[in-house]
């Protein structure tokens, strides 16, 4: 089995994970509690980790129809979680095309990753022989990321989820270990391990960091 064929099989896992991460943001978008209550949802608290948004001050001039309503039209954070949901259809878009999967070898800026799109997209998500290297969850995992990346250039890997302060894509390299709880909102929502984290906490549970064994 190649590497593409491998990871073509954990394509319907990751299509569930990211199913379940837009079944817990239309939960929230469409809560009909009060505003006062999402912050006490799980779900909400799973978006604050990942993409840090918050509910904030309510906009001035639907204030008085927030106290009796979660969210209007015009509430920022409603925007946002409406803007990351939207990305999640279109990573299910990059999975549901297996033309644009395909094998590449671990070398150039591909050398240290199981799987990657290049900087300079020209359509493909190539996988590596190093994804034969990791367990299912995290080749699974790796999907969704490199998914995110396929959205565009906006997409990038602005923190890893990595509380060792290792770059998983290069153990010489160091980063900061608290950059992805620190990441301001503005690119947490483009951040491509924003998405494969929440992804898979929505859909197996799992809050914490995948490692190499799993």
């Amino acid at each position: 089995m190649t590497p593409r064929e491998k990871a073509l099989t954990n394509i319907p896992e990751a299509k569930k994970w990211v199913g379940a991460a837009v079944t817990a943001l239309n939960f929230v978008i469409g809560f009909n509690g009060k505003r006062s209550e999402i912050d006490n949802l799980p779900h909400f608290k799973a978006l604050k980790t990942h993409f840090h948004v918050s509910l904030g001050p309510p906009p001035g001039v639907v204030d008085r129809l927030l106290r009796l309503l979660p969210f209007v039209d015009g509430d920022p954070t409603l925007a946002i979680l409406k803007d990351i949901r939207f990305n999640y259809f279109s990573i299910l878009g990059a999975l549901a095309r297996d033309s644009i999967f395909i094998d590449a070898p671990a070398e150039g800026e591909g050398a240290k990753a199981t799987a990657f799109v290049p900087q300079r997209r020209d359509g493909t998500l190539r996988i590596t022989p190093l994804y034969m290297n990791v367990g299912q969850l995290n080749q699974t995992l790796v999907l969704v990321h490199e998914s995110a990346h396929f959205i565009g250039d906006a997409f990038q890997d602005f923190a890893y989820r990595d509380r060792t302060g290792i770059d998983p894509n290069d153990p010489t390299k160091e980063v900061e270990p608290r950059k992805y709880i620190d990441l301001p909102v503005q690119f947490a929502i483009r951040n491509a391990d924003s998405y494969a984290y929440f992804a898979v906490q929505m859909g197996k549970g799992i809050d914490r960091i995948l490692g190499q064994e799993e």
